[in-house]
């Protein structure tokens, strides 16, 4: 018999909210305090639930209290604006599972009821969403299952209602759908099911279990127990400090969500917005290439790495250079930090380039050569006679430069490095963008270490490689005093595991790298055109993965561009107001993404810009 899900219902009269446990996994946040009385953004898991139901017109929560219960009676009181508070005790919380909870509370279990989990934040539309799938039967919030998101789940047949229960999803989730660990059960289906399976557990001294498992004997209930898909709703299940930052990241108000943004530096794949900002190749790593790292992440989790013998025989094998020349790091930053150190007379930097050279110079040694606009290309010449007139033992080039996205020609690099051998100077040349170069690795000036010891080359995996995550990065000279003073400031662990297997995997992706490497510049010469299109955009033609953007004189500076597009557009661009060069506050740097996003991208700017 096919069950058709009606349209619309009344809002439930009373919630139960279960927050009895102790919350272990959330320590330290959970020492003196009960979980739901754990702060997102200033405001309490518990207070967050109560408005939500407060809004939607509940006229009584009662919650189960347990660990801290006491706290919880002291913050809530008895009255929460339009809500009556009823309170149900656990004593053995400590030794009982949620089931307990539930049995606790069975004589407010009478009539249509939200149950509610007291460690989910709920977000905006969730308790709506429930409302509004049906007006008989009752409903289960879900969402997509997958492993990094663990627990119970549910399979539902092609209406959506629940056929089957499964306390941990083992093998393929496709089928499966986790469980919010929001309800709205029907009066009728907790009467003549939910409740006896309850009592029948608990009777059996199931009492440390959770309350979901009697959906195992679903087929008993006497009507459907829908599943109301909540994929699109930012909810969120708080068990760790982890959840915690994700939750305060998520539901962070509006306003501030793009300074909060800037300043985490990372760990945006949390958030929903297109990063058009940091830069990697979004072709590559393969499938296949992750599929691996994933099937053998608890190996790679629990073990020790490898050292810096092994690593650069890894490195070596990827590159193609001999593995006395390198040096291996967690990231170019590793690097960069160490390298940063070492002059003693000055380091002479062309500017605007990574901001990490300047950053990590001691102000003492720093030297800023600056580069011409519109471009910024590089003079070598000019710049040699600056490292001689400021008597400088260390140079850098970045080359494909960040931000311009300019290329130095390779000749004009080995040229510098000639005249900088006379000066006694070093010349480290980052070419973290090279494959992306019109001539790829040809441009590159790894092979001719060795007829230049005071040639250096830096590279990082992070954006040819698009694995920014994994922070491999590594040095490569024919100076064996400088690789084993390198070597010996690292630690003995300084790559982590995955990692180390991604280099170990590396070689046999050459081609599938190369090809990547190819259509990033398809891509990024289509989004040089469609950018050069919108009025007034000036382009900077670039060899890297990304391009600089100076904006029309009427629009208005980098950062407001950058801000309005990301609260507008959720798109968030690199503005660099933050850069050493003249007007930085008139640019954008975009990174080069997918065809759609990039024509999100033009499309978003050209509304921002009003044109």
């Amino acid at each position: 018999m096919t069950l058709a899900i009606p349209a619309v219902r009344a809002v439930p009269e009373r919630a139960i909210v279960l927050a009895a446990g102790m919350g272990m996994r959330l320590r330290p946040f959970t020492a003196h305090l009960p979980k739901a009385l754990v702060e997102v953004n200033g405001t309490p898991i518990l207070v967050d639930t109560l408005l939500r139901l407060q809004r939607l017109g509940v006229a009584e929560a009662v919650l189960v209290v347990g660990y801290r219960g006491d706290r919880i009676r002291r913050h809530i009181g008895d009255r929460f604006g339009n809500l009556d508070i009823r309170y149900v005790e656990v004593e053995d919380w400590a030794n009982s599972g949620n089931i307990r909870s539930v049995w606790a509370a069975r004589h407010f279990l009478d009539r249509d009821v939200f149950l509610i989990e007291g460690d989910v934040y709920l977000g905006d539309g969730l308790l709506e969403r429930l409302v509004e799938h049906g007006a008989s039967g009752s409903v289960a919030a879900v969402a997509r299952y997958h492993h990094d998101n663990p627990g119970s789940a549910l399979r539902v047949d092609d209406v959506g209602a629940v056929i089957e229960w499964c306390p941990r999803v083992e093998g393929a989730v496709d089928s499966w759908l986790k469980t919010v660990n929001v309800y709205l059960f029907e009066a009728g289906f907790l009467e003549r099911f939910f409740l006896p399976e309850v009592e029948r557990r608990v009777a059996e001294g199931s009492v440390k279990g959770f309350y979901e498992a009697v959906l195992d004997h679903i087929e008993r209930a006497p009507g459907p127990l829908f599943a109301a898909r909540c994929d699109d709703l930012s909810w969120l299940e708080i068990d760790d400090p982890v959840d915690l930052a994700a939750a305060w990241d998520r539901f962070r108000p509006a306003e501030p969500s793009f300074d909060q943004v800037l300043s985490s530096h990372g760990g945006w794949w949390r958030h929903e917005f297109t990063d058009h900002a940091y830069l990697c190749n979004p072709y590559f790593p393969p499938k296949d290439l992750l599929d691996h790292l994933r099937e053998n992440l608890a190996d790679l989790v629990i073990s020790y790495p490898t050292g810096q013998r092994q690593l650069t025989a890894l490195m070596a094998e990827a590159t193609g250079r001999p593995p006395e020349h390198l040096v291996v790091a967690n990231g170019a930053s590793e690097l960069i930090a160490l390298l940063c150190a070492m002059p003693e007379r000055g380091l002479v930097v062309p500017v605007p380039s990574f901001n990490e050279f300047e950053a990590r110079t001691s102000p003492g040694h720093l030297r800023r050569f600056a580069l011409p606009p519109p471009t910024f290309d590089l003079d070598v010449d000019a710049l040699a006679d600056a490292v001689s007139t400021w008597n400088a033992d260390w140079a850098v080039v970045v080359t494909p430069n960040n931000p311009t996205g300019r290329a130095v020609p390779r000749d004009d690099l080995l040229r510098l490095a000639t005249r900088l051998t006379d000066l006694g100077c070093r010349l480290l040349v980052d070419e973290s963008f090279v494959e992306f170069a019109d001539a790829g690795r040809a441009a590159s000036v790894e092979d001719a270490v060795a007829d230049h010891p005071n040639l250096a080359v830096l590279r990082s995996l992070s954006k040819v490689h698009g694995v920014a995550g994994l922070r491999i990065g590594y040095l490569l000279s024919s100076d064996a005093a400088l690789v084993a003073d390198l070597r010996q400031r690292l630690p003995v662990w300084n790559v982590n595991g995955p990692a180390e297997e991604f280099l170990r995997l590396l070689p046999r992706y050459a081609g599938a790298l190369e090809e990547s490497c190819h259509q990033v510049r398809r891509d990024r010469d289509q989004l040089h055109a469609a950018l050069h299109a919108v009025p007034g955009l000036a382009v900077v033609r670039s060899e890297a993965n990304f391009l600089l953007c100076r904006l029309p004189e009427e629009a208005p500076d980098g950062r407001e561009v950058a801000r309005t597009l990301f609260e507008r557009c959720a798109i968030l661009v690199k503005d660099c107001s933050g850069k050493t060069m003249p007007a930085g506050n008139r640019f954008l740097r975009l990174a080069v993404r997918t065809p759609p996003e990039n024509h999100r991208l033009v499309e978003g700017l050209r509304e921002v810009l009003g044109g």
